[in-house]
């Protein structure tokens, strides 16, 4: 009981925009909220901005069939200064589809700072099943291509001899936006 009375006086004191940070440095290390944050990701840690330039945030209005409409919250990756790779069912799944998104780079919030570029150019994967959930990635084409610098740049893909590599077993970095618990 005393963790839920913990989380809740955290939530009310941030706002409930924690869930939307890609690492927060508004909490100070070794403080309950640093210790509450740090179960997003296990052994997680936060990032500083540039840290992870290539990491898109993207905030997406999506419909349903009743053309009810919702905000739908994903990430991606910037793999060149026009497209950001992400997955299918942040666009289209099987209850809601994307009307347009807001990219947002270089921020390690999702409500403000950086750069945003609108976009409603979504290609998914041509055999996507968001019933089986098999092809799941898709491609944002932006309208205009973002200036590079310290926070904002592409992810490091392989290229020459490594595209013949196999990555198995090698050591992997994982980052995003997120929320804390599940339910939130």
């Amino acid at each position: 009981m005393a963790l839920a009375e913990d989380i809740n006086q955290f939530l009310d004191k941030t706002d409930h925009d924690v869930g939307k940070h890609l690492c927060s440095l508004d909490v100070e290390p070794g403080t309950m909220e640093y210790e509450l944050l740090q179960r997003r990701i296990i052994n997680g840690s936060f990032a500083e901005l540039g840290q992870f330039p290539y990491q898109a945030g993207l905030l997406i209005v999506v419909y349903n069939s009743s053309f009810q409409y919702n905000l739908k919250q994903c990430g991606g990756s910037l793999v060149t200064s026009t497209r950001v790779l992400t997955a299918a069912h942040c666009w289209y799944d099987t209850e809601y589809r994307g009307e347009i998104l807001t990219v947002v780079l270089g921020s390690l919030n999702m409500n403000f700072g950086g750069i945003r570029i609108q976009s409603r150019h979504v290609v998914t994967h041509p055999y996507w099943n968001p019933h089986t959930i098999q092809h799941d990635i898709a491609v944002i084409y932006l309208p205009s291509a973002v200036p590079f610098s310290s926070t904002v740049a592409p992810i490091a893909l392989p290229s020459g001899s490594e595209l013949n590599e196999d990555f198995t077993g090698s050591m992997a970095i994982s980052s995003g936006y997120g929320v804390i618990l599940d339910g939130m």
